[in-house]
């Protein structure tokens, strides 16, 4: 099956790294994109190769690498992936500092019993709301619309930690600081405990 869309998202399939040349290609590119062949006289004629961003026209490269790529050779498709995994990553610290804040999420929800019975696994839930460069066009600028969209998926009293880019919090207090929500979260709350020694930058 091949990528599926609708107005909302876009769909990719698994691509398997051992199918034939033309479906892995078929899957790669779905003949909606242009592609540019790379080999070893583009390679000879081209110390860099800047894929662009356009401010005006709002283009980000905001997917996987690999739905940008398409290597023709299945068994280096395998190790280009597994060569950024191990090495293109967070460091050690962000990992182990995100793990903390996990930690002490799951804690603050056993604790508070945010969302309903005991809820002794410590489930939280998070909004990740982009209000800077990386914001959508056509994205609603009301928080309350946020809140609305996750009926039914987030209950109620639950334990929220919002990831955003959005410098006031205010922009969010009447619509999660109220009944709908008991506890609600920011990386703010945790820079100080959880975060002491590592650079905002």
């Amino acid at each position: 099956n091949s990528s599926s869309s609708s107005s909302n998202y876009y769909y990719y399939p698994p691509i398997p790294h051992n199918d034939t040349l033309g479906r892995m290609y078929e899957l790669n590119f779905d003949n909606w994109r242009e592609w540019m062949l790379y080999n070893q006289s583009f390679h000879d004629q081209h110390k860099l190769i800047h894929i662009m961003a356009d401010n005006d026209d709002w283009i980000r490269l905001q997917i996987h690498f690999y739905y940008t790529f398409f290597w023709q050779d299945s068994n280096y498709n395998l190790w280009s992936k597994r060569y950024i995994r191990n090495v293109l990553r967070y460091k050690d610290e962000f990992q182990c500092a995100a793990a903390r804040i996990v930690t002490k999420l799951r804690e603050y929800s056993r604790e508070h019993h945010h969302g309903g019975g005991n809820n002794n696994n410590g489930t939280f839930y998070t909004y990740h709301v982009r209000r800077g460069d990386f914001a959508h066009i056509h994205l609603s600028d009301n928080a309350q619309a946020l809140v609305n969209a996750s009926d039914g998926i987030v209950p109620m009293n639950a334990t929220v930690y919002i990831a955003t880019d959005e410098a006031n919090s205010k922009w969010f207090a009447t619509a999660f600081h109220n009944k709908r929500f008991r506890g609600v979260y920011f990386l703010n709350d945790f820079i100080q405990t959880e975060l002491p020694d590592i650079s905002p930058n």
